[in-house]
């Protein structure tokens, strides 16, 4: 792993590069070692599973986790995050379980299943490995980690595809599980990824029967950030300067999951805004390189870690944000982006053969965009 202006052009799986307006503390973390060594799995007889209660979003605190007969938390079950400075996530006994309304003989404990399309990637899923790892059949029990009391469409369809059968523990609700598997996480947000994490990934990819270069896609892929996202002005400008290089634009927001696995795991040059999209890269078997683009002074570990765990391709962090105004609305945004910057980067990265130069009039068009829709969101 280093830390480079301009990375070089020879495939290096593994390697992470740092360039654009990053700090220097900021490089050194994403370029910090991040691979777990080894995980394991403890077991619990006559377990109790109740359903979660949320009791604050930010930092999260909620009532969750497994419990022993006697009605105390078993501590291997709580939520693990490295959360930044000042933030935390805090898993409470309840003070009295739901009785029980469901048995299982025997069950894996996989954690919150979180409606985030980008949490459920990394944290829903983090516990599954030890069902691939043992070829098992046994069902994952989920705690639905919300205020809502439907688990959306792309949840069920995420865990169809695995081909793993999952039970879903609702609010108010407790099973009894007479024998209960809690494997480690397999990704601690921010913090570290072992390789097991890709196994609930590959079956995935492996059912959808993805592999090759997907004829819709091609191999080289610019991920949007897409709609009812907070937005990323700029973003725009550097997509058409790819398309124009033989890039396929992937909208995750209107294509299928099926869908997306296939772009993933058929590009072996891959772009896109840092966020949730960018987590398909655990199906991108056979990408070379990867470049995010930062929109902010800072990117979440948990890429990097996952970068790590994957091992095959070249990771380029490109810090190319503007974003002068304070973020808005639950999600942050809007954010604006240095297209011209970025496009430099990609260019010296290897990503773009021809140094482009977006036009200056499209460059003020996003920057008066960009202030146009903070003013909007900061008045409704």
């Amino acid at each position: 792993m280093e830390t480079a202006d301009a990375a070089p052009s020879l495939h290096r799986p593994g390697a992470i590069h740092v360039a654009g307006l990053a700090s220097k503390a900021e490089a050194a973390q994403i370029c910090a070692p991040r691979l777990a060594i080894s995980i394991n799995h403890v077991v619990f007889d006559n377990s109790l599973v109740p359903g979660v209660e949320l009791l604050q979003s930010v930092p999260l605190r909620y009532l969750g986790g497994a419990y022993r007969p006697d009605g105390s938390l078993i501590d291997e079950s709580r939520l693990f995050r490295q959360l930044a400075k000042g933030m935390d996530c805090a898993t409470f006994p309840f003070p009295q379980l739901p009785e029980p309304h469901a048995e299982l003989d025997q069950a894996v404990f996989g954690g919150s299943l979180f409606p985030h399309f980008g949490h459920l990637m990394v944290e829903s899923t983090a516990r599954a490995w030890w069902i691939f790892d043992n070829d098992a059949t046994v069902p994952l029990v989920l705690q639905f980690q919300s205020t809502l009391t439907v688990v959306p469409d792309f949840a069920h369809r995420l865990f169809e595809l695995s081909g793993m059968n999952v039970h879903v523990v609702a609010k108010d609700t407790t099973i009894r599980v007479g024998n209960l598997i809690i494997p480690e996480p397999a990704l601690i947000e921010r913090k570290q990824a072992h390789p097991k994490f890709l196994r609930f990934f590959d079956r995935i990819r492996d059912n959808v029967g993805a592999g090759g270069a997907d004829a819709a896609y091609g191999t080289k892929l610019f991920v949007t950030r897409g709609k009812g996202v907070a937005q990323v002005f700029g973003e725009d400008i550097v997509a058409t300067e790819l398309q124009r290089q033989g890039y396929t634009l992937l909208d995750p927001t209107q294509t299928s999951l099926e869908d997306q696995v296939k772009a993933f795991a058929g590009a072996t040059e891959i772009v896109g805004a840092i966020g949730s999209a960018m987590h398909g890269v655990v199906f991108a078997s056979r990408a070379k390189r990867v470049a995010y683009l930062v929109r902010n002074a800072f990117a979440s570990p948990t890429f990097p870690a996952i970068d790590q765990a994957c091992g095959r391709h070249e990771a380029h962090y490109l810090y190319v944000g503007l974003t002068p105004l304070p973020q808005l609305g639950a999600l942050g945004g809007p954010y604006l982006i240095d297209s011209e910057r970025a496009c430099g980067l990609l260019f010296d990265a290897g990503f773009l053969q021809v140094k482009a130069a977006p036009s200056p009039a499209a460059v003020i068009a996003s920057r008066d965009a960009y202030m146009a829709e903070w003013a909007r969101m900061a008045n409704s």
